[in-house]
C-alpha cells in the first residue's frame, strides 16, 4: 500500500478482502494504518469492507479509532468511519 498508483491499491484492497478474517483481525493494527492514504471513493469502500469484518470481531479494539475517525479533520477518515459502520450493519 505504498504505491501511488491508484490500481496498484485497488489490487492490494482486492487481495486484503480475499483474506480470511482471522488474519484481518490478527494483522488488525498495520490495516487500520492504511486509512490514512485513502483519498478516492474507490479506495474508501474496498477498504471500509474489510474494517467491518475486522469490526465484527474486534468491536472493543475498533470502536475507538471508529470514534477516532468520525471527528477526524481529515474528510476521508470521516468517510471511513461512517462507511465502515454501514457495511457492518448493512452486511449483518
Amino acid at each position: 500500500f505504498e504505491s501511488d498508483i491508484f490500481d496498484a491499491k485497488i489490487v492490494a484492497l482486492y487481495w486484503l478482502d480475499h483474506q480470511s478474517t482471522e488474519f484481518l483481525v490478527k494483522n488488525q493494527k498495520a490495516i487500520l494504518k492504511w486509512v490514512n492514504e485513502i483519498d478516492n471513493w474507490a479506495h474508501s469502500d474496498a477498504y471500509c469492507s474489510a474494517i467491518a469484518r475486522i469490526f465484527e470481531h474486534s468491536l472493543k479494539s475498533v470502536l475507538p479509532t471508529y470514534l477516532k475517525w468520525n471527528g477526524h479533520a481529515n474528510s476521508w477518515l470521516r468517510r471511513c468511519s461512517m462507511v465502515g459502520t454501514f457495511y457492518y450493519s448493512y452486511h449483518r
